[in-house]
This record gives C-alpha cells, sequence and structure tokens, in this order.
C-alpha cells in the first residue's frame, strides 16, 4: 500500500505478498524450479538467525561451566579452614565407641551435636594443642578439644561412624548433647583471614578486626599464654560467640563475632 510520501510500505506482510506473487509469475512462466529455491532461501534465512544464537548462548554455558573459576574441587575445598570446638567441661559431650566402615576394631569416641568424633591425640602442652588443632583444621578436619586431667584430648569428626553395641547387648539410646558455638583457630598467614579496623555499634570508637569474607570479628583480647587463649577461647564459645584464635609467633589474638560491624578501612 503506497504511503504518504507515495513509497511501497515495507512491512513484513507486504514483503511476503510480493514473494508470492514473484512465485505465482514463475510458475506461469514455466520455471518452477526457481519457486522452489526462493522458498528454500527464504525458509534458511528465517532460520538462520535462532540458529547463532543458540550458538552464541551455548558458546556463553560452556564456558562458564568449564572456567576455573566456576569449578570448586574437593581440593579447593580442603584449602578451608574447618572449624573446631573447645570444651570447658565434662558435662558438655558423651563417651561412647564407634564402628567404622574400614576399621575392624571398635574406636573410643565422643557424641556430640548429633555427630560423632574418635578419639585423635592427648597432649600436655596448650601450644602443641593449638598448633595441632590449627594444622587439623587446615587440612579440612573438623575437632573438638576437651580437657582431661593430664591436659587436652583432641577429636576428629567421622562422617561414616555409627554407634558401636556390645555383642548381644540391647543398642544404646545416647543422652543428647549440645556443643558450644564454632571457633575457628587459623594462623596469621592463613588464606581467607585479612585484618582491618571495624566501627561496632556498642562501642564508641574504632576496633581492630579481622574479615573472613563477609563475616567479621573484632579483637577481644590478645594473649600471650596459649593455656590462657584456650581458655578464654572456651568461656566465650560457651556463651555462645564465634571465635578465631589466630596463632602467632609468641601471641594468640582471640577476636568475636559481630555480626552488625562495619569495616571502616581495610
Amino acid at each position: 500500500m503506497p504511503g504518504n510520501d507515495g513509497k511501497h510500505d515495507a512491512s513484513p506482510q507486504n514483503s511476503d505478498m510480493q514473494r508470492q506473487e514473484q512465485c505465482y509469475q514463475l510458475l506461469q512462466t514455466g520455471h518452477p524450479e526457481k519457486v522452489v529455491g526462493q522458498q528454500l532461501g527464504t525458509l534458511f534465512l528465517k532460520l538462520l538467525v535462532p540458529l547463532r544464537l543458540m550458538s552464541f548462548f551455548l558458546t556463553i554455558i560452556v564456558a562458564l561451566l568449564t572456567s576455573p573459576n566456576m569449578t570448586l574441587t574437593a581440593a579447593d575445598s580442603k584449602q578451608l579452614p574447618q572449624s573446631t570446638k573447645l570444651l570447658a567441661q565434662r558435662d558438655d559431650y558423651t563417651t561412647c565407641h564407634i564402628s567404622l566402615p574400614d576399621e575392624p576394631q571398635r574406636l573410643p569416641a565422643i557424641a556430640l551435636d548429633g555427630n560423632f568424633y574418635s578419639f585423635f591425640r592427648s597432649l600436655q602442652d596448650a601450644a602443641k594443642t593449638l598448633n595441632l588443632l590449627r594444622k587439623l583444621s587446615a587440612n579440612g578436619e573438623q575437632t573438638v578439644m576437651t580437657p582431661n586431667k593430664r591436659g587436652y584430648a583432641i577429636w576428629v569428626h567421622e562422617s561414616d561412624a555409627v554407634l558401636a553395641t556390645n555383642r548381644g547387648s540391647k543398642a544404646r539410646n545416647l543422652p543428647p548433647s549440645f556443643g558450644p558455638a564454632n571457633s575457628w583457630i587459623v594462623s596469621a598467614d592463613q588464606t581467607g583471614y585479612n585484618t582491618c579496623s571495624l566501627k561496632v555499634p556498642d562501642l564508641p570508637d574504632m576496633v581492630r578486626g579481622l574479615a573472613n569474607g563477609q563475616r567479621l570479628f573484632s579483637l577481644y583480647r590478645q594473649e600471650s599464654e596459649p593455656k590462657t587463649a584456650l581458655s578464654l577461647g572456651s568461656r566465650l564459645s560457651q556463651r555462645g560467640d564465634e571465635i578465631v584464635i589466630l596463632v602467632g609467633d609468641a601471641s594468640y589474638a582471640i577476636y568475636v563475632y559481630e555480626p552488625s560491624a562495619i569495616v571502616v578501612r581495610a
């Protein structure tokens, strides 16, 4: 249909009508092969654009899925420090024995928060205890520390453990035991933990802090004695505070989780 300027309207509907008219004229003149060629060409052009778009998006999806930054391997997860439970007294846990799939003997263990932890080692020295907890945590092991008469006992989480019972005896029902808040014991150069300055709502001044991603911890106290650091960490986590103990060369910095803190200066 002519427009206001006398030119034909180039809408898709009119273009189709023009092609149909051309096909009719070619049929009248005895050239059906040209009609088939035109129809195939039109169909090809209509399919080409969607196919190109589909190929483009598939390329992007494949690139994202195969990117190293998008893939979290088991080795990567092992690099993330795991939490530990610092218990303060004997009533905080339940002793038992467990069975493991690849272990023929029953193992001494404790039950805590619905999980089983097998006995790993007993130490007298608080500094060695902190360092061993730090190493196990860095290797991806969840641990529990309990005090005993000789010093400290370390227990390691067993995900495949089942409660062991004596032959001929009835299954034992363990009483529920709930542990303290999580603690993390890391070295000063641990990847993912960065020192910063924080503004905490209930404190007038800025405080030293530690950032682990979006989780912020304020410095509670710096201790030179490892025994005092362990004792203080146990009390804080027992009252419900998540803490980080930063192990230095000759000091132990105890940080407390601050959910409302703001980073002032990194």
